[in-house]
C-alpha cells in the first residue's frame, strides 16, 4: 500500500495543479504565477492544517489523502485571487515609487 502513496498524492493534487495552471495561463504575464511552486505551497499548508486540526481519520490513510486533496484545492481557490491581488498591488507600488 505504501508504494501507491505517491501516486495517490499526485492524483489527489491534480485538481489544485489544474487550478494553478489555469490561473497562470489566464493571468497577465506581468504577474508571473508559477503553478508548481504554488502547488507546493498549498500542499504544505494543507498538511499543516491537517496536523493542527488533528482530525480523526476513521478510514486510515486513504481519508488523509482525500483530506489533503480537498484542502489543497480549497486553499488554491483562496490563494489564487490573493496572489493576483498581491502582485497587482506590488506592481502598482513599484510604478508609483
Amino acid at each position: 500500500m505504501f508504494f501507491l502513496l505517491p501516486v495517490l498524492i499526485i492524483l489527489g493534487l491534480s485538481p489544485a495543479l489544474l487550478a494553478w495552471a489555469l490561473a497562470a495561463y489566464f493571468s497577465p504575464e506581468a504577474y508571473d504565477i508559477k503553478p508548481l511552486k504554488m502547488l507546493v505551497v498549498s500542499f504544505v499548508l494543507s498538511l499543516v492544517i491537517g496536523m493542527s486540526v488533528n482530525i480523526e481519520l476513521e478510514s486510515g490513510m486513504l481519508s488523509g489523502i482525500v483530506f489533503i486533496s480537498v484542502a489543497s484545492f480549497a486553499l488554491s481557490c483562496v490563494l489564487i485571487p490573493l496572489t493576483i491581488i498581491y502582485k497587482y498591488v506590488r506592481l502598482r507600488l513599484a510604478k508609483n515609487a
